[in-house]
């Protein structure tokens, strides 16, 4: 009899805690990607990567070869911002979704980039990053961003 107790009260600590804690875990990896974001077109390069787990893997448009690791995705998003005067990256309709300790967020993106001394130009494109929670944070474990080609968006 005690272990259908057992049972009965694991279910429903599962049932009851469980959405509460999914809920929070969502609402923990908005507010780490928003903050990303923010920081990106803030033009604050160690902000941004500060998120970053440090074995994190970037793929697209930063770089022609994969990013691997904290430092060297630091070096690229220096480098990157150095090249703007401004940056303005726009998620358009973002998702995200919460499983254990993995959370993702994606979805359509604006970018206005502007160098120093030339025009402003629009890009836009799909992206993902995939996130790992350890010891209650999430960090940032891989990130592709992909541009759509000019067409595509053009008839719209």
């Amino acid at each position: 009899m005690s272990y259908v107790r057992i049972a009965l009260a694991s279910l429903l600590v599962g049932v009851v805690v469980a959405p509460a804690s999914r809920a929070q875990g969502l609402e923990d990896l908005k507010a780490i990607f928003n903050g990303d974001v923010e920081a990106l077109n803030a033009h604050k390069p160690d902000a941004f990567v500060a998120s970053a787990h440090d074995g994190i893997i970037i793929f697209g448009i930063l770089s022609p070869f994969p990013v691997d690791g904290k430092e060297e995705f630091r070096k690229v998003m220096r480098q990157y911002l150095e090249d703007y005067a401004e940056v303005a990256f726009t998620p358009t309709n973002p998702e995200f979704s919460v499983s254990r300790d993995s959370g993702i967020a994606w979805g359509h993106y604006a970018l206005v980039t502007k160098t120093k001394d030339g025009p402003r130009e629009y890009a836009y494109g799909r992206y993902s990053m995939a996130y790992t929670n350890t010891g209650g944070k999430w960090a940032l474990a891989a990130m592709h961003l992909s541009p759509l080609q000019p067409s595509y968006y053009m008839d719209f």
